[in-house]
């Protein structure tokens, strides 16, 4: 294992504190969250069970209940503050308006309730501008608004117009009655740039449970309506959504209460909410304590975003369920933060006619655990400074380690040749044991290289003795007198002489070539099945007296090498195998994948390998006499292959094979 990883997994420990705190602390939290929303479940059961069989607390008209629903109900929504009546919206509270007809030739509305008065807000968009000018607002002309409620059952239409903006009256177009209830409804009608905008107040006095609105477009093209009703339908317009005061003073109770308690009716309609307060939780830990809390903890998974529809109604999961008898929990992000939400159903004996929602934030829960966290966070701090004492100390055993390491490297180069020079190395098998094995390496390739320098003369001595001595008697011959044959002869026997040593130093010469070319020769990505089939076809033409194979089980066999060096190994093998083979025999050249390595190996038939194969790569060695080639051995070639496979990562290698006797000799470079 190296250095570098050992001490990855020693910091690992740092890492051990913190998660082993974070899950207890998440841990802790979804406990937490499981109380948290047991109190909420208990509390909405608790107003629940308060509400049902209410029904004065959720519908100011019993009749809504019992109706089906109509989408394009408005919603009066309740406000402590009434808006200024000068046609403008800048004093209104930030509302949800519904809209009607298209963006060109449209209208929106606002509707809310303060105390017992309604107020509409109407913003109408309409270029072709034409005021009412006639004088019975029974046949009003012009643009206008109509208002439309019911009465003894049947439609109310109330319409409001003006020949100019300003103030506006309401007058009904079909009054019951000299007092006209209607004409009590004030408004100011505005001129804006792309329309018109209305604001109206009408009072308690207009009984209003059913409302609907459309605006009258008059231009030369003809009249157009658009609105919440059908202006020539006689069937009730939609119910006006309304809070009862009932559930108001229920909801006050609730005011400031970390808790915030929501009331809704069966359509999902919002009657009325508490009003919540967040206070600051006082728990005496510090902000960035509690920050980093936050970002240690996983927050659970929040639910789908509650969705409604346009004309404001929740349709969400948690409302669905309540609404079918079944109360539920669920887990919501709103303004950054998360919510615990629990709706429970309100009834009436077995029915469902509204729900009851309380949500309390995240943080109620999490203000509890702050001080734990604290603590954690010093008392983990502890624990790291002694974990970091443990470092230290590894670090100082990393050191004497060197340090020993350096002494005996000191004292092996000073040893005697023949004594032991190798360097201990330990079971962690680590950088610096590996740093120990690449000396023992260089020290045992030192030594090999002595033993090479101290053979050498003997081997140039053998080598060269023959070619020298055949030279040599060959010119005392000459002096003779020789006839024109014998004179042939002995000129044949000085050129073989001198040839053999021509070919003992190209050998040599090759050997030093490549041994120097090595450290510079790239690696690309090459094929060897490709490379391999090409020269078995080569070596067939180059050698035409033997029959030249590729095994290989692969079509394809990618590795990072440098394709001329693989072709010179090949080559000495080739010649190799040729020197020894039978005539006519098949010479194999075989491709395996060997774990992480390729290896490339040559079969011929012929004398076996001597008893101690490795001997084969050493240089200036040969112990196989060649009974087939016409090539003396010089010991080079198979140097150059070992030379070859240590710069390729992978080492030479030979075997012999039997039935038939014969030889395979090869090497391995890394995949």
């Amino acid at each position: 294992m190296k250095l570098r990883t050992q001490l990855l997994l020693l910091s690992l420990i740092f890492l051990g504190i913190p998660w082993t705190g974070c899950q207890f602390l998440r841990s802790n939290e979804q406990a937490l969250l499981g109380v948290q929303q047991q109190g909420l479940e208990a509390t909405g059961r608790a107003i629940a069970n308060g509400v049902n069989q209410r029904l004065d607390l959720l519908y100011t008209h019993r009749q809504r209940l019992n109706d089906s629903l109509d989408d394009n109900s408005l919603h009066a929504v309740n406000s402590d503050t009434a808006p200024i009546l000068d046609g403008f919206f800048d004093e209104w509270p930030p509302l949800k308006s519904r809209h009607f007809g298209t963006t060109r030739r449209g209208f929106t509305v606002t509707v809310t309730a303060v105390d017992d008065t309604l107020f509409l807000a109407l913003a109408i968009t309409d270029r072709s501008k034409r005021y009412n000018h006639s004088v019975n607002m029974e046949k009003p002309s012009g643009d206008r608004m109509v208002l439309t409620t019911w009465q003894d059952n049947r439609r109310e239409p109330i319409v409001i117009a003006t020949s100019a903006p300003g103030s506006v009256r309401a007058q009904s177009m079909n009054p019951r009655q000299p007092s006209d209830p209607a004409r009590r409804i004030r408004g100011v009608w505005a001129d804006v740039s792309d329309g018109y905008q209305i604001e109206l107040a009408i009072p308690s006095a207009v009984d209003i449970e059913y409302l609907g609105v459309h605006y009258v477009d008059e231009d030369e093209g003809g009249m157009n309506t658009w609105g919440n009703i059908d202006p020539l339908a006689a069937s009730a317009p939609p119910h006006l959504i309304r809070t009862p005061k009932e559930l108001i003073a229920l909801l006050n109770n609730f005011s400031n209460s970390p808790t915030k308690v929501s009331v809704y009716d069966r359509w999902g309609w919002l009657l009325g909410a508490s009003d919540w307060s967040n206070p600051e939780p006082a728990t005496g830990s510090h902000g960035l304590t509690r920050w980093l809390y936050r970002q240690v903890l996983q927050p659970p998974a929040a639910d789908k975003p509650a969705q409604q529809t346009p004309s404001g109604r929740n349709v969400s999961a948690v409302m669905s369920s309540a609404l079918q008898g079944v109360g539920s929990h669920s887990v919501f992000e709103a303004k950054g933060s998360l919510w615990s939400r629990y709706a429970a159903p309100l009834r009436i004996d077995a029915a469902v006619m509204g729900v009851v929602m309380v949500e309390q934030p995240r943080e109620q829960y999490l203000s509890f655990t702050d001080p734990v966290f604290e603590g954690l966070l010093v008392k983990g701090g502890l624990t790291s400074l002694f974990i970091a004492a443990g470092l230290f100390a590894f670090a100082s055993l990393l050191s004497l380690r060197i340090i020993r390491l350096q002494k005996r490297l000191e004292s092996a180069a000073h040893h005697d040749r023949g004594r032991d020079q190798s360097l201990p190395v330990s079971p962690c098998n680590d950088e610096l044991d590996q740093l120990a094995q690449q000396f023992n390496s260089l020290l045992a390739d030192t030594h090999r290289l002595e033993n090479y320098l101290r053979a050498l003369p003997r081997a140039l001595a053998h080598e060269i003795h023959t070619p020298v001595a055949v030279i040599g008697s060959t010119l005392e011959h000459l002096n003779n007198q020789l006839t024109a044959a014998d004179h042939t002869v002995l000129i044949a026997r000085a050129q073989t002489g001198l040839r053999r040593l021509t070919d003992l130093l190209n050998a040599m010469n090759e050997a030093s070539r490549l041994e120097n070319s090595l450290g510079v020769e790239p690696h690309q990505s090459t094929d060897l099945f490709d490379l391999l089939s090409e020269l078995a076809s080569a070596y067939g033409m180059t050698y035409p007296g033997w029959a030249f194979t590729l095994d290989a089980t692969r079509e394809q066999a990618i590795a990072s090498v440098a394709p001329d060096l693989i072709v010179q190994a090949l080559d000495k093998l080739i010649a190799n195998a040729v020197s020894f083979a039978h005539p006519d025999s098949v010479i194999t050249v075989k491709l395996r994948r060997r774990g992480l390595w390729w290896r490339i190996t040559v079969i011929n038939q012929g004398p076996a390998l001597p008893e101690i194969p490795e001997q084969l790569f050493s240089p200036m060695l040969s112990d196989r006499t060649g009974q087939y080639g016409a090539d003396a051995h010089l010991g080079l070639g198979l140097y150059v292959v070992a030379l070859v496979a240590k710069h390729h990562e992978g080492e030479p290698w030979a075997r012999s094979i039997d039935a038939p006797s014969g030889a395979e000799i090869g090497f391995t470079v890394k995949a």
